[in-house]
């Protein structure tokens, strides 16, 4: 996933969006979305918590998710965000160390790419659907990250490999605990939530269609990392590290949330 030709193509996007289609309400949240970023990706560079290209992708990332999705955009991001750092937070005051690490520009589109997407393809349409595919990327981006910090640091049952359920070590790619699977199936029932309340059409089935797509997202992130994934995956097939057939963790990442966004578009057209 090249984060860079994103950044510049959505940033020509936002442009064009706000100088020949935006409203005067719209340009508000446009502007108001950007300075708030801009602030948030000065503190992210202050602490560390960001590299340059990681704050500039966060910048247009959620300039895309308040400017143009505005209370439903911007809730489902913040539950993403705050949930994911506050999980984060509450882990590294345990035995575990701490846990920060700088995000990259490619770690911020791997996750973040789909539910952008969605947001931007509402704004051209303004049918609702995208805004539901949004929430299934976003789900399955929280559901899944909430499985890997829960999973790797506060198992202390059996972690199991996701294909054949024999025992492995905590922290490998395609290894699965109870707590890990049930935070991952609450943290994507709190995005549900959410979309269903905030989305422009009330809908009951939106937390049904949500929480299916971003559940079964973080089932197979887990496969294709199981499978895939290098170095830590959970099975050891005769491949080498050059080999084509090795994803990297954002690859995994960017095609789960892809799952997510298909799979919640196809389900509010089936249910």
């Amino acid at each position: 996933m090249n984060h860079r030709l994103i950044n510049y193509l959505v940033g020509v996007y936002l442009f064009f969006y706000f100088v020949l289609w935006a409203d005067s309400t719209d340009q508000i949240w446009i502007i108001s979305a950007l300075i708030l970023g801009l602030i948030v990706a000065g503190t992210a560079l202050l602490f560390n918590w960001f590299s340059t290209d990681g704050a500039f992708a966060a910048l247009i990332h959620g300039t895309v998710a308040f400017g143009l999705g505005q209370i439903y955009g911007a809730a489902l991001l913040l539950i993403f965000v705050l949930g994911s750092y506050g999980i984060a937070a509450l882990i590294s005051t345990e035995e575990t160390g701490s846990l920060s690490e700088r995000r990259t520009g490619r770690q911020v589109w791997s996750n973040g790419f789909w539910f952008s997407l969605g947001i931007i393809l509402w704004s051209i349409t303004e049918n609702p659907v995208w805004l539901i595919a949004s929430a299934g990327a976003i789900a399955t981006a929280a559901a899944d990250t909430t499985a890997t910090l829960t999973g790797t640091h506060l198992s202390s049952g059996k972690v199991v490999s996701i294909l054949n359920f024999k025992k492995v070590t905590p922290g490998v790619d395609g290894g699965i605990s109870l707590i890990g699977t049930t935070s991952s199936f609450l943290a994507a029932i709190v995005v549900a939530t959410a979309a269903m309340f905030l989305a422009p059409v009330y809908q009951f089935e939106i937390i049904l269609v949500v929480l299916i797509a971003g559940f079964s997202g973080c089932i197979v992130d887990s496969y294709l990392g199981a499978i895939f994934q290098y170095p830590n995956r959970a099975i050891k097939l005769p491949l080498k590290k050059d080999n084509p057939f090795y994803f990297s963790n954002n690859t995994v990442n960017a095609v789960a949330t892809g799952w997510g966004f298909v799979v919640s578009w196809l389900l509010y057209h089936v249910i």
